[in-house]
């Protein structure tokens, strides 16, 4: 039974011994604290060997403190600019970012301030420490006609640089400061006239954004209940600026504005439709034509696009839009494998076009067995056709060149042999001319005043 009872109690005071061993042992630690150690700083920061151990080292025991913050200027070992171009901000391939400052007397092209451009696409100037108290600057491509803005194309004040704390660089180190450039001055959109955007997804599923741009006098109250004939064309992103990533643009705005104030053309509204990028191939190649790209055989999309053009695309403007309707008051028009899918679309659906504006066609596309079949089917040809071409389309190639300007004169010779006259078609080369955007722009004034004379008797299409 006393045994019983020594057990009992043993058992009963275990649990209370704990606690005050807990309890003391807390008191005690209290009592010493054990050293703290400092952020570890400098290259290889952390429990790293040989002279980063060594400063850690030399750290214990101590409490650490915050760093003082000290401007990038005061560095011996300079600092370095580290810039990213936005992709609406087109860097040339032959021209290079700089950086102006006050340190340079604000010249915006000095050679020794001419940034690398990195393997991923950046931009990167180590700057030596500069010989003022606080470092202001812009970047350019070198001069300052294409100076970096903001968006939309505002000014942006000078940059300077945030005061960083000293525990950032360490032996020596050089700290790095980056930087977003939005646009060029030389690329800001400077368009005559006025341009909407209409965001809507494509036939290919991605988002596109409509250029609509509206002739002059489109707002003033006397046009009020007026209505305006419209061209959609193909390749929107080079139709009125340079921007987008085009390398050249037809200069629609500026020709279009000057003709109808000249009146010499009927005032339209001109719709542009930006390609796919990547989809461009697929969705401007009209159905049963063969084409390899790279190897491989394209697929056509271009049944796909033309029903989103004709059923989602011109609903749309023609609800937001007042337009004349009608296939003699409709144009299509495009260049290159934009120009084979316009004649697609107006040979496919004489319903819907009637004006047909076809630049450059590639012969591989439309000398092709399918493209020719196409033009066979046709029992309906546009009212009026404007088909353009270059003498020098494939460069110093004799031959392609020839090819080139025979693609034109085929679909010149078609429209003939159904029976339109001179007046509804005509036929422009330019022996001189190449298979870019210039060309097309030189050759434009021609194909809006055949398009859209003054007058409005345009001839019934056929």
């Amino acid at each position: 039974m006393r045994r019983q009872n020594v057990g009992l109690t043993i058992f009963l005071l275990v649990p209370v011994a704990v606690i005050v061993i807990l309890v003391w042992a807390i008191a005690a630690s209290l009592q010493n604290p054990p050293p703290i150690r400092p952020p570890a700083v400098g290259a290889g920061a952390g429990q790293t060997g040989g002279a980063n151990a060594l400063g850690e080292s030399l750290g214990l025991g101590k409490r650490s403190e915050q760093a003082a913050l000290i401007r990038p200027e005061t560095l011996d070992q300079g600092f370095a600019l580290v810039v990213t171009v936005a992709t609406a901000a087109k860097t040339d391939t032959d021209s290079s970012v700089f950086v102006a400052t006050n340190a340079t007397r604000w010249d915006p092209g000095v050679a020794g301030q001419q940034l690398t451009q990195l393997p991923d696409g950046r931009w990167r100037l180590h700057v030596l420490k500069p010989n003022v108290a606080r470092y202001e600057f812009k970047f350019t491509r070198g001069t300052w006609q294409n100076v970096e803005v903001g968006p939309g194309g505002i000014d942006i004040p000078n940059r300077t640089l945030p005061e960083i704390s000293s525990a950032q660089v360490w032996a020596g180190e050089v700290p790095e400061f980056e930087f977003t450039v939005q646009g060029w001055a030389d690329q800001v959109e400077q368009v005559v006239g006025r341009i909407d955007r209409i965001t809507m997804p494509s036939a290919s599923g991605d988002e596109r954004e409509l250029l609509v741009w509206l002739p002059p006098g489109y707002d003033a109250p006397e046009n009020a209940q007026r209505r305006y004939p419209v061209l959609y064309m193909h390749d929107g992103q080079n139709l009125f600026d340079r921007r987008g990533g085009a390398p050249g643009e037809w200069r629609f705005d500026e020709t279009a504005t000057r003709l109808i104030e000249a009146g010499l053309v009927r005032p339209m509204i001109v719709v542009g439709l930006p390609h796919g990028m990547a989809n461009r191939i697929h969705e401007y190649l009209p159905p049963q034509v063969e084409l390899k790209f790279q190897g491989q055989v394209v697929e056509s999309r271009g049944d796909r696009h033309l029903s989103w053009l004709i059923g989602e695309v011109m609903p749309r403007v023609e609800r937001t839009y007042r337009v004349e309707t009608g296939a003699e008051h409709t144009g299509v028009g495009g260049s290159s494998l934009g120009g084979a899918i316009s004649v697609y679309a107006a040979v496919q659906a004489p319903e819907a076009f009637g004006l047909l504006l076809a630049e450059s066609l590639p012969p591989q596309t439309a000398l092709s067995e399918g493209f020719t079949a196409l033009l066979d089917r046709s029992k309906r040809w546009p009212a009026r056709a404007f088909i353009g071409a270059g003498g020098r389309e494939a460069g110093n190639d004799e031959a392609r060149n020839a090819a080139w300007a025979d693609t034109a004169r085929m679909l010149d010779k078609r429209l003939a042999d159904a029976g339109l006259g001179h007046d509804r078609r005509l036929l422009e080369i330019d022996p001189q001319a190449g298979h870019n955007e210039a060309a097309w722009a030189s050759r434009l004034a021609s194909a809006l005043t055949f398009l859209f004379p003054p007058e409005q008797a345009a001839p019934t299409a056929k």
